[in-house]
This record gives structure tokens, C-alpha cells and sequence, in this order.
């Protein structure tokens, strides 16, 4: 009777497909660990913006504009560095009794850019309007209006 076992070509096949599979699971992990990472601070600009458009709600009406419109703040609250621009003007045809407000947030992380603003510094400068609508966006990006009472 001959005698049967695992040749040398079978073990180096399934070695082979054991560490392709590991490979695979790798870097899903990794992949979702950077997604976790985009998620979280995704939610720390958001949880900024909104409490950016509140203090903008408790502003005396008539200083909107002048205190908001075009402003740049840094953001710290986030693991790498980060700016916040705010926008506010008057709905044309509202009789300056409307204010459109937008908050877009911009940061860095992991060596990338989240956002068009890629020196970080709050303006659209040349090259950085990807999309080509003329202004800042981000996945991070409020908007109200607010209305004179």
C-alpha cells in the first residue's frame, strides 16, 4: 500500500493563499481605521460649524455681515490643523431684512487636504475650485438664513 501526505507544493500553495488572504484582510483593516478617523473628524467640524451658526444666531442682526462675512478662524479641536470660514450677506431683493450665512470647514489629515482649501489659509485661492462653482467647499458645509425680527 502506498502511503499518502501533503507534498511540498500543496503547503507552498496554501501558505501562499493563507497570506494573500491575510493581505487582504489587512488592508481592510487599515482601511477602515482610516475612515473611522475621516468619520470622527468629520463630526468634530460639524459639531464646530454648528456652534460657529449659533453664535452667529445670538449676533445683533445689523453686525452679521460686518462681523461674518469673509471671516477665517483657526480650529484647534481637531487632530491636525484646521480653518473654519464663515460667509454672510444680504438675499438680494430681501431690503437687507435677510442674511445668508454658510460655514465651511477645511483640515488636514493623514497628509491630505479634506476640502478645496489646500494651503489652508480660509481663501480660494487659483486652483483650488475644483468643482469650478467659485467658492470653498468641503463635506463639511452649513447654511441657514437668518431673518431680521
Amino acid at each position: 500500500m502506498k502511503e499518502r501526505g501533503i507534498t511540498l507544493i500543496e503547503v507552498i500553495f496554501a501558505t501562499t493563499l493563507l497570506l494573500a488572504l491575510l493581505a487582504g484582510l489587512l488592508s481592510l483593516v487599515l482601511y477602515c481605521s482610516n475612515l473611522q478617523e475621516t468619520s470622527r473628524n468629520i463630526s468634530i467640524a460639524l459639531n464646530e460649524a454648528r456652534a460657529k451658526i449659533e453664535e452667529i444666531k445670538s449676533t445683533t442682526f445689523s453686525q452679521i455681515v460686518s462681523d461674518y462675512n469673509a471671516k477665517v478662524f483657526s480650529l484647534s479641536s481637531l487632530p491636525g490643523p484646521g480653518v473654519m470660514r464663515t460667509e454672510a450677506s444680504y438675499v438680494s431683493g430681501s431690503g437687507n431684512n435677510l442674511i445668508d450665512v454658510r460655514v465651511v470647514v477645511c483640515w488636514k489629515e493623514k497628509g491630505r487636504v479634506i476640502g478645496e482649501d489646500s494651503n489652508l489659509n480660509g481663501v480660494l485661492d487659483a486652483g483650488e475650485d475644483s468643482n469650478g462653482n467659485g467658492r470653498l467647499d468641503s463635506p463639511v458645509e452649513l447654511s441657514t438664513s437668518i431673518a431680521n425680527r
